[in-house]
């Protein structure tokens, strides 16, 4: 019986298949890294409203200054001369000697296109180029005085009296614009003969280093009735006078307007000058935009205009005008420094032209 049941249970264990194991199970992978999100950048701080908006119509409105000009030059540039000039012996032609007025004055007739022999002097044909080929005369301004600056003698043998003068000068001259100019001079001469014989001549403009400005608010409307900046200094400080009004305070009126800001230096200025005309919110301050500056210059005469879209009752913007002298300058004295500043809101506005 044990061993049936011996032989059953080695049976049963034959049969029955060998339980199966699971393979281990894998673990499961990591989860990816969760990527960090950026916070999103801040919005790009607005731009500060222009201090004046150009009108491009306004520009376009003015054909003798180019959109793409800094500076339009008329005429043929000037040089700069340097002298050290003296205190003046005499400030008016009233107080010089009789032989220095009668130079003087043929100076001034031959710039006009005369002989000089009016005032009872004569040229010699090298003086007679130089004053010619100096490009000093001034059309459009007349002879208003002259400083004495040198009155010497000249003696042309030892021992023997003197037969020859040195005269330096100043030739000043005006329009009825208010604008002026002079001119610098030294001529040699005898005074053993008549008329006066000039045998040596130096003449040159003197460019003004501190220059006095005008500054008109002008309605582009106006300006644009003429079609446009004239192409003259003087015929632009004309229209300003008519059209517009010098800068100052009183009432002005409420909303936007296209203005024509003007700045016009009375005085020449040599080429190597700089005039910069701007609008700026910190009026002591170094800023100063003008990038819609264009500025004309004539011979000397120099206008900087500013064209504009702003309300003359709301903007808290100002005008500045820089100068800095040129090579007829000390090399220390050649800095920008403002030669006028002016604020937009006190300004008096134009009546709108018909």
């Amino acid at each position: 019986m044990k061993r049936l049941v011996l032989a059953l249970l080695l049976l049963g264990a034959c049969a029955a298949p060998a339980p199966e194991v699971a393979p281990p199970v894998a673990a499961p992978p990591p989860p990816p890294p969760v990527a960090e999100i950026a916070p999103p950048p801040p919005p790009p701080a607005p731009e500060p409203a222009p201090l004046l908006e150009p009108p491009p119509e306004i520009v376009v409105a003015m054909p003798a200054l180019p959109a793409d000009a800094v500076e339009v030059r008329i005429g043929p540039a000037q040089p700069a001369p340097r002298y050290p000039l003296p205190a003046p012996l005499a400030t008016t032609q009233t107080t010089m000697p009789i032989d220095a007025v009668r130079v003087a004055a043929a100076i001034i007739d031959r710039l006009s296109g005369g002989s000089g022999l009016a005032a009872g002097v004569s040229f010699s044909d090298t003086a007679a180029q130089k004053v010619d080929a100096s490009r000093a005369a001034l059309p459009g301004l007349d002879w208003r005085d002259t400083r004495l600056l040198q009155y010497a003698p000249v003696e042309y043998e030892p021992r023997l009296p003197p037969k020859g003068r040195i005269v330096a000068g100043q030739l000043v001259f005006a329009d009825g614009l208010g604008r002026s100019a002079t001119i610098l001079f030294s001529v040699e001469y005898s005074i053993a003969d008549e008329p006066i014989p000039v045998v040596g001549i130096e003449i040159a403009p003197i460019f003004s280093l501190d220059p006095t400005i005008e500054v008109f608010v002008l309605d582009a409307d106006a300006l644009r009735a003429f079609g446009g900046a004239p192409a003259r200094h003087a015929e632009l400080l004309r229209i300003a006078r008519e059209k517009g009004v010098r800068w100052q305070a009183g009432e002005t009126p409420i909303g936007a307007r296209d203005w024509v800001l003007l700045a016009f230096l009375m005085e020449r200025v040599s080429p190597s000058s700089r005039l910069r005309l701007g609008v700026t919110r910190d009026p002591n301050g170094p800023d100063l935009f003008d990038g819609a500056t264009r500025v004309l210059e004539e011979d000397g005469w120099r206008v900087a205009i500013v064209p504009g879209r702003f309300s003359a009752y709301e903007t808290d913007a100002w005008l500045k005008a820089e100068f800095a002298a040129g090579l007829e300058a000390d090399p220390d004295a050649r800095f920008a420094r403002a030669i006028g500043i002016y604020p937009l809101r006190l300004m008096q506005a134009p009546a709108v032209a018909p």
